[in-house]
């Protein structure tokens, strides 16, 4: 077989490995099936609608349009596409140290597991809901704390500052309440029930 012959052969095949991966840019997305579906944009104008994207299991994004993507084509088949990672080059969260992780979105929210601790910003609300939390660390909020249920303190409680009670105060048990005036002298005493 000549050198060209044999190069003639191989053609289709080196076509198929030069395709086997690319960039693409994604256009639209379907969140709605089992699979996370996407348009995407590769070559110029090489439209692509339907392409499956893998991510890690437990973790759920929608990336943005305009994300890029890294497109392998399964067996060399153009028609046979998946994403397999994206990135947002605008959103992206830079100056990470090395070992950080962090989730990020295009609002500028993040959790972050630095050399430093955990943080988490965001200028919205942030909810937890589960049938119990548990605090172990001393904790400080700045801020008002509004409670809507029942308080239980069950360890010596210390105020700095005033203290107002709307309402009935109950401090059961043996003991006394001593408050000072703001002076410190003694005001008055409330003695438990």
């Amino acid at each position: 077989m000549s050198v060209s012959a044999l190069q003639k052969a191989l053609e289709p095949i080196g076509r198929r490995i030069r395709l086997l991966a690319g960039r693409a840019i994604i256009n639209m997305v379907n969140d709605t099936g089992a699979f996370q579906l996407h348009q995407v944009e590769r070559l110029a104008d090489e439209i692509d609608d339907g392409l499956e994207r893998f991510s890690e299991y437990g973790l759920a994004s929608r990336p943005p349009t305009g994300a890029e993507a890294i497109v392998i084509s399964l067996g060399g088949v153009r028609s046979h596409g998946v994403i397999i990672g994206c990135e947002h080059r605008q959103y992206r969260l830079k100056g990470l140290a090395s070992g950080d992780v962090a989730l990020y979105d295009d609002q500028g929210q993040v959790i972050k597991l630095g050399r430093d601790g955990i943080t988490i910003t965001t200028t919205l609300p942030a909810s937890i809901s589960a049938a119990s939390l548990t605090i172990d660390a001393d904790t400080t909020i700045e801020g008002t704390l509004t409670v809507t249920g029942d308080v239980a303190l069950q360890a010596n409680t210390h105020a700095t500052g005033d203290l107002t009670v709307d309402g009935n105060s109950d401090l059961g048990g043996a003991g006394s309440l001593a408050v000072k005036r703001s002076d410190n002298s003694n005001a008055t005493k409330v003695k438990a029930k």
